[in-house]
């Protein structure tokens, strides 16, 4: 890696130790398990997920058109491009409808995304680097935790990062020979990309272009084109969309984007990434922070840091510039990022002797055993805040972390930094299963699946509408029916199974009126638990459902 203009892609130090390649096949598969163990576990919770996953389920059953033109709630759902409602509904079909099915392609969609961030850094560095740059991401909190969610930033990351790194690879001068190849593969995962949320799809083209305008090869372009697999990506990418754009229900898309651009409820200044950014990375951010300034010093002199900076900008200026900002939008980010790590600390153990560099790697590890020890301190003051009391479980979380931090330090001063480093990445990925998995969900005493239970109990298999302005799709999936939406008493069905539910804001200064519902509703007591209230009107009729004229 060291700073040299002159080194082209295929000269590319090596590092490989003996069954280094075997070691790293296993270590992926058993990040596959860490990844799946505890998939199923946290009920759902965030309205994002319960779109993909209710969408999925209303697909199972339907003729191809419904899988074409998906549905939510029984309205057509077209404000996302449809791969993740397929790949959901596919594993239904596998494995039946539950949250673990539901969720194991986008698992597996960020056991991917770490192959394919090891394979980029290898290219550019070497195996180590590439170790170090995969571990990084896999043990960083918000990429495991939202690797689990059935969201559809899962696909978007592990496609940009492949379409990127395909087209990079491409583009080099000293893989002209299977540069058609990549170029067409790069191609595809554009389209996927584009399939999965749309605008990152753009991230990687962006990046193509930057690679040509900075490195003044617009041959590069050129290339892309030649090669044929700009037809990819059409081939791929735009038969569903002209499908849907077809129907009259297609202008939603217009809206989608306009929201995404000017930002909608999520419209924020761009400076709320940077600190979304530190959160992202934990407790890697020291590690990233370190990697970026040492990459931006070696910007003249080393193509790999050009190339890699490039790739983090074509996504993090796009996201600055749409008005619609949310933390998850910086998932495609976080590869790249750990690349920059893992050239980073690959280079800084290759100084024999203690200089800046070196240097900057110890406080680097520093910073993320202090980010652990928080984390620890976090274990037992968060389950005091929420729950009121600390549990065995906060115990057993904070002493791990402790332990782990023991560890490190340890083994710091009897063997050295990489193995130090190494322990650390290979601790946390180890432990991300029990708290994200186990132990975030504890905290969060409103539960679909109890509040669905509570329902089932008291109304059996009762027909529920929701009286406002929308429906709480994670309790939709939950009861794994759809719930309609009735703005005013009169569009309530007359059914005797008829159960009305209205959403109650617990943080609103004064509770609202009562419903004024027709005579034959009857008000019953509320379900609810923690921030999640629901008012219940259920029917009185002694009749079966009636025809409304």
């Amino acid at each position: 890696m060291h700073n040299n203009a002159a080194l082209s892609p295929t000269s590319t130090p090596a590092y490989a130790g003996g069954g280094a390649q075997g070691r790293h096949i296993v270590l992926w598969f058993a990040l596959g398990v860490a990844l799946l163990a505890t998939v199923g576990r946290p009920a759902v919770r965030r309205t994002q997920e319960a779109r993909v996953l209710e969408t999925a389920r209303e697909m199972l059953g339907t003729n191809l058109r419904g899988w074409l033109i998906p549905h939510i709630n029984g309205q057509i759902r077209l404000n996302k491009p449809p791969l993740a409602y397929w790949l959901g509904a596919a594993s239904f079909k596998l494995f039946g409808v539950s949250e673990q099915s539901g969720r194991i392609p986008f698992a597996i969609a960020g056991w991917l995304t770490v192959a394919v961030t090891f394979r980029a850094a290898k290219w550019l560095f070497n195996a180590r680097a590439a170790w170090f740059a995969a571990a990084a991401l896999a043990s960083s909190y918000l990429f495991f935790r939202h690797m689990q969610l059935a969201e559809t930033d899962a696909l978007a990351a592990l496609f940009v990062t492949a379409a990127t790194y395909l087209l990079w690879k491409a583009s080099s001068p000293g893989h002209k020979r299977g540069s058609i190849l990549y170029f067409h593969l790069g191609s595809a995962a554009i389209a996927l990309a584009a399939l999965s949320k749309g605008p990152p799809a753009l991230f990687p083209v962006l990046f193509l272009v930057a690679l040509a305008m900075i490195s003044r090869r617009w041959d590069i372009l050129w290339r892309w084109i030649e090669s044929g697999a700009p037809l990819t990506l059409l081939l791929i990418g735009l038969p569903w969309l002209v499908y849907a754009l077809g129907r009259p229900e297609g202008s939603v898309f217009a809206k989608e984007l306009d929201t995404a651009v000017s930002g909608g409820s999520h419209n924020r200044w761009f400076i709320v990434y940077f600190p979304l950014l530190l959160l992202t990375t934990a407790p890697w951010t020291v590690f990233v922070v370190f990697a970026v300034f040492h990459a931006v010093g070696n910007w003249k002199v080393n193509w790999r840091m050009r190339g890699l900076l490039l790739w983090c900008a074509s996504i993090f200026l796009p996201l600055c510039v749409a008005g619609n900002k949310q933390v998850h939008y910086l998932l495609p980010l976080i590869p790249p990022l750990m690349v920059l790590v893992g050239g980073y600390i690959d280079e800084a153990l290759h100084i024999a002797i203690k200089d800046r560099l070196s240097v900057n790697l110890w406080r680097s590890l520093l910073g993320a055993l202090a980010v652990t020890m928080l984390a620890a301190i976090a274990a037992i003051i968060v389950p005091w805040k929420m729950v009121h009391h600390i549990r065995a479980m906060d115990v057993a979380i904070t002493i791990a972390l402790m332990l782990l931090v023991a560890i490190v330090v340890f083994l710091h001063r009897r063997v050295g930094l990489k193995i130090a480093i190494a322990t650390f990445a290979v601790g946390c990925t180890a432990l991300w299963p029990m708290i994200v998995g186990v132990w975030t969900p504890s905290l969060n005493l409103t539960d679909t699946r109890t509040l669905a239970a509570e329902f089932k109990s008291r109304f059996g298999d009762a027909h529920y509408v929701f009286i406002g302005d929308n429906a709480y799709l994670p309790l939709c999936f939950a009861l794994r029916q759809q719930m309609p939406v009735a703005t005013t008493s009169q569009q309530l069905p007359i059914d005797r199974n008829l159960v009305v539910l209205r959403q109650i804001d617990e943080h609103a200064k004064q509770p609202p009126p009562p419903l004024d519902l027709p005579s034959r509703f009857s008000r019953e007591s509320d379900i609810g638990a923690n921030d999640q209230w629901f008012e219940v009107y259920r029917s009185k009729l002694e009749i079966g459902p009636i025809e409304q004229h």
